[in-house]
């Protein structure tokens, strides 16, 4: 977990994208994922993921191997959230993107959640187009 002493991160990269690489709709009532990546003092990144459904294994694996590409040799973490918290990712959670199991996905508590993304810089929001596409959200 990035430490609380590092905060604020600079917000460095912000992009929308249906499958991460690919850039067509899944479908029409889904809008796109939406990428944010903070830059911290250490040299940390931290990648905010909004998902809105059809989240795959094989999008994360290209997410973090973008990220790699673009950041060579740092030490990246992810975190996803699903604004309506209904598919598979039940709120927030964050990617394991070291050991023999990773990439693979892990729970965070709320209040950790809460505490990281308060000190960013920007602050991490979810904007109308991200909650569209939630499960329980306005679309």
């Amino acid at each position: 977990m990035t430490e609380t002493t590092d905060l604020p991160g600079r917000l460095v990269r912000d992009e929308r994208h249906w499958a991460f690489g690919d850039p067509r709709p899944q479908a029409p009532w889904v809008p796109p994922h939406r990428l944010r990546v903070w830059e911290f003092a250490s040299g940390k990144l931290l990648a905010m993921v909004t998902d809105n459904g059809g989240y795959t294994e094989k999008n994360t694996a290209r997410l973090l191997e973008r990220i790699r590409e673009d950041h060579p040799g740092r030490a990246v973490e992810i975190i996803a959230y699903e604004p309506g918290g209904a598919m598979m990712f039940c709120g927030y959670t964050r990617m394991i993107t070291e050991g023999p199991e990773a990439p693979h996905w892990a729970l965070i508590p709320v209040t950790e959640y809460d505490a990281l993304v308060a000190r960013l810089e920007p602050p991490f929001e979810i904007d109308d187009e991200e909650a569209e596409g939630s499960f329980f959200g306005t679309g």
